[in-house]
């Protein structure tokens, strides 16, 4: 056996990669098998490509943990202080790779969460939407909203807004969002 397949079948498969590429790979004798010089020009750049694939997927598996990637963070309020402040730097601190940038002072908030411009919009005050779930976070009347669509939106955090730790509210929301 020869890479959990048996030895007869890996012999075909070389031999029809041999005929697709017009090139033969191994020059086989009767007890040995040697590499070709075109087998290694060949190998050297898959062995690259399949180190370059293995990275890729590990890449896009971080992303969809939520441990990197970019978070768009639209805010109608100013994060110099407070509340929010120390909840956004918790969560820089929580998840070093992840690009928070931030979209300040707009009132449009909430079309640009509903078109996917923005992954999360913080606002102030009272605030109904009928497509997004907002969550109020602390008694300064911040709320904040994710579209009822994103991927994250089925995120059940009506109980941990009610918590007294001012910046676990919004980590447990951001930290559970797929980026």
């Amino acid at each position: 056996m020869l890479l959990g397949i048996p030895a007869s079948t890996a012999s075909r498969c070389i031999r029809c990669l041999e005929t697709q590429l017009g090139v033969k790979l191994f020059d086989r004798h009767r007890h040995r098998v040697r590499p070709t010089t075109a087998s290694n020009a060949f190998l050297k750049p898959v062995r690259r490509i399949r180190h370059e694939l293995k990275t890729v997927l590990i890449n896009a598996k971080t992303v969809a943990r939520g441990e990197s990637g970019a978070l768009n963070f639209g805010l109608y309020v100013s994060p110099s202080s407070g509340h929010l402040r120390m909840a956004i730097c918790e969560y820089q601190r929580a998840f070093p790779n992840i690009d928070v940038q931030y979209v300040e002072g707009e009132r449009q908030l909430m079309e640009r969460l509903n078109t996917g411009s923005i992954d999360v919009a913080t606002v102030a005050g009272h605030f109904r939407s009928g497509m997004n779930d907002v969550v109020p976070l602390w008694s300064e009347k911040v709320l904040m909203a994710m579209a009822a669509t994103h991927q994250q939106g089925d995120v059940d955090v009506g109980r941990s807004a009610q918590r007294t730790d001012p910046a676990w509210p919004v980590i447990s929301v951001l930290s559970s969002a797929t980026i």
